[in-house]
């Protein structure tokens, strides 16, 4: 793991890490109903959940209107909807992957098809058991698509399942469960998780915690790498209810910083954050977000932020 992380850059260009601070939108804003966590493909398309109307959305590149992937606008359990969708995650065969918020399943729905299947949970089943859910959340994919890490936010815990995993299915807890907390064993109210496949690390965002988490899966303990634990501020070294997040070739972390509306880049092994998009004040100006809950960036680094409480995307490019 060592030798891993030694043979990576450590510290990502003055260049790469600025962005222009005013935002485009882009997209027919009129089809987002709170817009939540992005994913970007290598064409870079933007598939986008709107969970106010339990949908998922692709928008192809340099196009205006949304276009419905999955889902419909009435909600509900059946193998067509959603009830108010959360994570997504798009892999290698453009199969999508979406966390099914209060249904407490995560559906994967293969490429063009008109229905999902559920691959772990048990829809309508919320309870601790290896093969439930209360309230899925974020959701990520290892580089082989052989695992997929889920953030159960009310269990506080991160499950692990086999991406051919069926509905029932016992999952693998591999990090938290030990109740909700700030201590190095726990975790509280995790909400998105991504998985370093070169240093085998979970970064985590523990949003009751204030705090940014890294965790090797079926460790005892973490370290905290970004936030201050259990408190929320507005200084450089705060968050503030964290939702989503990234980290980047160099081991650069992004976070979005949902009540301080803001993205905030902590670099390699620093523990006070770069505002890279939105300015602290909530708001609708372009050089403002009101509610970052997720982001995304395209082939070019430029960087897409669902504005959730706008009901809008920003584009923030890359300078």
């Amino acid at each position: 793991m060592l030798d891993a992380l030694k043979s990576r850059p450590r510290h990502i260009s003055l260049r790469l890490r600025k962005w222009n601070t005013t935002g485009i939108t882009v997209g027919n804003s009129t089809q987002l109903n709170s817009p939540g966590q992005i994913f970007i493909d290598s064409n870079n398309t933007l598939y986008i959940v709107s969970y106010g109307n339990s949908l998922v959305l692709k928008l192809l590149h340099n196009t205006i209107n949304f276009i419905v992937v999955a889902g419909n606008d009435t909600g509900g359990s059946d193998s067509n909807q959603f009830n108010v969708p959360q994570g997504l995650y798009l892999d290698q065969n453009y199969n999508l992957y979406v966390s099914d918020f209060y249904n407490n399943r995560v559906q994967k729905w293969l490429y063009g098809a008109l229905s999902g299947t559920t691959i772990a949970g048990i829809s309508g089943s919320s309870g601790p058991a290896m093969n439930q859910f209360d309230g899925p959340v974020g959701l990520f994919l290892d580089s082989s698509n052989t695992y997929m890490y889920v953030a159960d936010i009310n269990n506080h815990r991160i499950m692990r399942y086999f991406t051919n995993s069926t509905s029932g299915a016992a999952g693998t807890v591999v990090a938290g469960g030990n109740g909700a907390g700030n201590s190095n064993n726990q975790l509280n109210q995790p909400f998105s998780v991504y998985y370093d496949s070169a240093s085998n690390y979970l970064y985590i965002t523990n949003t009751g915690g204030q705090a940014v988490i890294r965790w090797s899966p079926g460790a005892a303990s973490a370290m905290f790498v970004a936030g201050t634990v259990g408190v929320s501020g507005q200084g450089s070294t705060y968050l503030s209810a964290p939702t989503h997040l990234t980290v980047d070739p160099y081991e650069n972390l992004y976070v979005s910083d949902y009540s301080n509306s803001r993205i905030q880049m902590f670099c390699t092994y620093n523990s006070s954050g770069i505002t890279i998009a939105g300015n602290g004040t909530a708001g609708s100006d372009s050089t403002e977000i009101n509610g970052p809950r997720g982001f995304a960036f395209d082939s070019q680094m430029n960087l897409y932020v669902s504005d959730m409480n706008n009901n809008r995307v920003q584009k923030f490019i890359k300078l």
